[in-house]
């Protein structure tokens, strides 16, 4: 994707200084491993950005620091003004998982800009497909204008979903309207779509 927008290409790793060492007596202690970590990490990150660089042609450098993971995620794309944030998630089960969805939950949350979730299995050179929910809400084309050019450039099939919970308050004819604005806006665009309605008790799972 980088490579197609001429973009460059922020790697960003987070030692997390969270965690602290706790004495029966009162005392605690840091990590006395982070330095380590920290040297070790930039010297995989320095070999990873050279070798995307001249692999992929794509511009790369990184940025290694200490913190909280989800503000350090949030402070840093605003310092470094991205336009995207991608995550890359894993399917675990129990505190793992609930951990590591609650940090992409809170980046989702506070982030600058868009924010891009990869599978950890995910290896995709382009799009063929590219599904957009709509409810009834006016940041429907805003969210279009973002995608866009990803859709052009991979001529990309446009899935639009409208989607309203069976007893929520968002009316039909709103959805319609919503929809019916973007379906006008994507086919002058060029853009192959197809609509899909459905009705649900959950937005999250029928997404």
């Amino acid at each position: 994707m980088a490579k197609q927008h001429h973009a460059e290409l922020t790697l960003l790793h987070i030692v997390n200084t969270d965690t602290i060492y706790l004495f029966p007596e009162g005392g605690m202690v840091f990590d006395a491993d982070i330095d380590a970590n920290i040297n070790a990490m930039k010297q995989r990150l320095d070999q990873l950005a050279q070798k995307i660089q001249t692999d992929d042609q794509v511009h790369c450098s990184y940025i290694v620091k200490t913190g909280p993971t989800t503000s350090t995620v949030v402070e840093t794309a605003a310092e470094e003004a991205v336009d995207l944030i991608v995550l890359g998630t894993q399917l675990e089960s129990g505190l793992h998982e609930f951990l590591v969805g609650s940090t992409a939950y809170s980046i989702l949350k506070h982030a600058p800009c868009s924010v891009l979730t990869v599978p950890a299995d995910g290896q995709w050179v382009d799009f063929k497909k590219i599904l957009f929910p709509v409810r009834p809400e006016v940041s429907a084309l805003e969210k279009y204008d973002f995608s866009r050019e990803i859709i052009q450039k991979t001529k990309a099939e446009l899935i639009v979903l409208g989607v309203m919970e069976y007893f929520g308050k968002d009316s039909v004819e709103s959805m319609d309207k919503e929809t019916n604005r973007l379906v006008k806006t994507a086919k002058a665009d060029g853009v192959s779509l197809k609509t899909v309605f459905h009705f649900c008790d959950s937005l999250a799972s029928t997404i």
